[in-house]
């Protein structure tokens, strides 16, 4: 059972694809949804971050204006953080020793982008095996939704 939900973000357009994924599988599991941004400076304006409360009411899960209450209603728990570090890999390594988490929820650039996950041999290790719980999960997610098709 996913009972919580890893997604670090570059505050990228990809982050915020990943960042609604994340949290449709956190919808779906009652899972705590913890989103992670690394920066050097910690003066990031929270508003940066992906936008929680308009998505849901855009999904119409939740009405517009609601307060922070109203997520916890939906049986989800969402943790905003942003670690000051030089190295993302290593602050996200860090934040999991200290938040272990059953799935992770990540944008992977292409050799650009902010966070650089494929350049740096842990991904082989810790970030790749958590890369796998996710194509198993969207696999099994994927098989059900076209059984009931």
């Amino acid at each position: 059972k996913v009972r919580s939900i890893f997604h670090p973000t570059d505050l990228s357009d990809a982050s915020k694809v990943a960042f609604v994924h994340a949290l449709k599988i956190a919808l779906l599991t009652k899972s705590e949804l913890n989103v992670l941004h690394v920066s050097p400076k910690e003066d990031i304006p929270w508003q940066q971050f992906p936008a929680l409360r308009p998505t849901l009411a855009r999904w119409k899960l939740i009405p517009e204006g609601s307060p922070e209450s109203a997520v916890g209603e939906l049986g989800l728990s969402v943790r905003k953080v942003i670690a000051s570090s030089d190295d993302p890999v290593d602050a996200c390594l860090d934040f999991l020793a200290r938040h272990p988490t059953d799935l992770v929820v990540l944008s992977v650039h292409q050799h650009n982008g902010r966070m650089r996950w494929m350049e740096r041999a842990v991904c082989q290790t810790t970030i790749c095996k958590q890369l796998l719980k996710i194509i198993t999960t969207f696999t099994m997610l994927k098989e059900k939704i076209q059984k009931k098709k």
